[in-house]
């Protein structure tokens, strides 16, 4: 009869899929209380994954310029894809913008405006909701993961 192997770490395994759990969400109300969360489709995104003991985040493309801010687009580059102005028009339903035959030329006008100024400029570039929403789970997280180190060292010791 084999020996049973003994699985390490296991109450750390636990404590990283926890922090993943708490920072999306975490994430997810700090896009709501930076009020720039609209169709949700980014919130929606956000997802993680324990990779080699640590907690990987990731998100929907667009995410980046939301976190980071966008500069203007480069040289003559203003011309903009219906895909986007399609995305901007569900946008504006969402915030409660424009309406009827006008919607799409107001859209096309905010499309070519973030093309020419960048976008979150009331941020002074991006939310930093990745920062922000650490720095407020930062203690609890931290407790967490000591929490749990603590347990593993202890098992371990005990199985020497």
């Amino acid at each position: 009869m084999a020996k049973e192997k003994k699985v390490y770490n296991k109450h750390l395994q636990k404590a990283l899929k926890d922090v993943g759990i708490l920072y999306v969400d975490g994430v997810k109300k700090q896009l709501k209380s930076d009020e720039t969360y609209a169709t949700g489709n980014l919130a929606k995104s956000i997802s993680y994954k324990v990779i080699d003991g640590s907690v990987d985040i990731s998100m929907a493309k667009y995410g980046k310029a939301v976190e980071e801010g966008s500069d203007p687009a480069k040289g003559l580059q203003t011309k903009v894809s219906t895909r986007f102005i399609n995305d901007i028009m569900e946008w504006m339903s969402f915030k409660g913008i424009g309406a009827g035959k006008n919607k799409k030329s107001i859209a096309n006008a905010i499309a070519r405006g973030i093309k020419k100024e960048g976008i979150i400029k009331r941020f002074e570039g991006g939310t930093n909701m990745l920062d922000k929403a650490y720095s407020r789970l930062e203690k609890q997280i931290g407790e967490k993961l000591s929490a749990a180190y603590l347990k593993d060292l202890k098992d371990k010791l005990n199985n020497l």
